[in-house]
C-alpha cells in the first residue's frame, strides 16, 4: 500500500508559465478519463472510500483509496476489468 498526500492548487496562466520557465524538461500531456464506483447504497463513499478505474493515455489503472490518518491508503493495478482489480 501506498500512502498520498496531495495538495492541490489553483494556477492563472500567468503562473503557469512563471511555473514552466522554473522548471526545465520537457512536458506531458496525460489523456485521462475516470469511472467511480460505489455499492447501492452508498457504503464506500460513506467510509471515506473511493474505488475507480481511470483510463491514462489507453492504460487501464484500477484504484482504491482508503482513509489513512491526515492521508489516504492508495492500492493500484493496471487491469481492463474494476471486477479484476477487486478479486486480486
Amino acid at each position: 500500500m501506498g500512502i498520498e498526500f496531495e495538495l492541490k492548487y489553483r494556477a492563472t496562466a500567468q503562473v503557469q508559465q512563471e511555473i514552466r520557465a522554473e522548471i526545465p524538461g520537457q512536458e506531458h500531456l496525460f489523456s485521462m478519463q475516470t469511472t467511480y464506483y460505489d455499492t447501492p447504497d452508498g457504503t464506500l463513499s460513506a467510509r471515506h472510500y473511493t474505488l475507480r478505474r481511470r483510463m491514462e493515455n489507453d492504460i487501464s489503472v484500477c484504484t482504491l483509496k482508503a482513509p489513512a490518518g491526515d492521508a489516504r491508503g492508495e492500492w493500484e493495478v493496471n487491469c481492463d476489468r474494476i471486477e479484476d482489480a477487486i478479486s486480486m
